[in-house]
């Protein structure tokens, strides 16, 4: 009786849920498969436009140039439209080597994806602005390096676009005008270098979001103004060059934050006031120029702390009282230049341990 009893109830439902859970599988592979094939085609076309999108801002900063049909740059063109693949192939244009791809052009270096990462075109002879360059087309830029060109005009706000660069070298051009509060956005950034230009007005306080930058050379412009106390906020800083400027005012107490700082340049300005003692904490400090100020007071006896300076210069300036004995701590000090001061005293017999001068 029981057999009987399971083979009716099989026949009256086991049937229906068989069928049942068979439509769900075909259902749901039939949903997977969609899914899956529909992912690739919306990477694809999000990578197209990025590619298209730096392509044309390449092509419109050449067009902007003085000297745009330079030779150095004649890499930077596209096929014509007839010699190009249908649209729905238009990604190998951009982002593939052997192609008609960005990638190929002089001075660009892309991703595994074709995009953009750096663009270098040192020592090219462009001449022109960077005003018509749209930055935000580059979103994965990691270097900019213009240096020894002839650009002039200012350095766009619009610069804050770059948040994933690490490296912005623009020295030696033409450029003028401010550095723009913006560039503070570029906390991914580790070098700048903005020397030997005709850059002028005082260094923004943005400068101390850097929290990445390891050197910032900002030598030989016409920049004013007082060194932000948000400078010490830079804890990786190791290179730190503002010499031959205008920049007045004291330096900022905050300096001796600046710990890991091996280098300090700030010689040919117009600074006034002492030497914070603070900069006793700079324990990696090797090189140390303050020459051709208008600093005062005496010399810190926090000096002696930097034991690993080999450079001190503290020459034409308007120091005061003795030379520290704390001075004679120095033993790597290979350099050493006090004179034309208003230092008093005698030479302190400490200063027979420094056998490397």
């Amino acid at each position: 009786m029981a057999p009987q009893f399971k083979t009716s109830i099989f026949k009256k439902i086991g049937r229906p849920v068989v069928f049942s859970f068979a439509v769900f599988i075909v259902v749901f592979i039939l949903f997977t498969s969609s899914s899956s094939a529909n992912a690739p085609r919306v990477d694809r076309s999000l990578t197209r436009t990025t590619q298209e999108q730096e392509a044309e801002a390449l092509l419109k900063w050449k067009d902007s140039l003085d000297n745009q049909n330079h030779s150095f740059l004649s890499s930077w063109k596209l096929l014509p439209q007839s010699s190009t693949p249908p649209l729905t192939n238009s990604s190998k244009n951009f982002g593939r080597k052997g192609s008609n791809s960005t990638c190929e052009w002089v001075g660009i270096t892309c991703d595994e994806f074709g995009s953009v990462i750096h663009i270098n075109l040192n020592g090219s002879s462009l001449r022109g602005t960077l005003q018509s360059f749209s930055f935000a087309s580059f979103p994965n830029l990691l270097s900019f390096v213009l240096y020894n060109n002839s650009l002039y005009g200012s350095i766009p706000s619009h610069i804050g676009n770059l948040s994933r660069l690490t490296n912005l070298d623009l020295h030696m051009n033409l450029l003028s005008g401010y550095i723009p509060s913006e560039i503070g956005l570029l906390t991914s950034l580790r070098y700048l270098y903005l020397d030997w230009n005709y850059l002028n007005g005082s260094i923004p306080q943005e400068i101390g979001m850097f929290n990445s930058l390891q050197t910032l050379r900002a030598s030989n412009n016409s920049l004013s103004g007082s060194i932000p106390a948000s400078v010490g906020n830079l804890s990786k800083l190791l290179i730190l060059d503002l010499r031959n400027n205008r920049i007045s005012g004291s330096i900022p107490y905050e300096i001796g934050k600046l710990k890991s700082l091996t280098e300090l340049c700030l010689l040919k300005n117009h600074l006034t006031g002492s030497i914070p003692p603070s900069i006793g904490n700079m324990s990696e400090l090797i090189h140390l120029y303050l020459h051709l100020n208008n600093i005062s007071g005496s010399i810190p006896h926090e000096i002696g702390h930097l034991k690993s300076l080999r450079g001190l210069s503290l020459m034409s300036n308007y120091l005061s009282g003795s030379i520290p004995a704390s001075i004679g701590e120095l033993k790597s000090l290979r350099d050493l230049s006090l004179f034309n001061n208003n230092i008093v005293g005698s030479i302190p017999l400490e200063m027979n341990n420094l056998t490397d001068l």
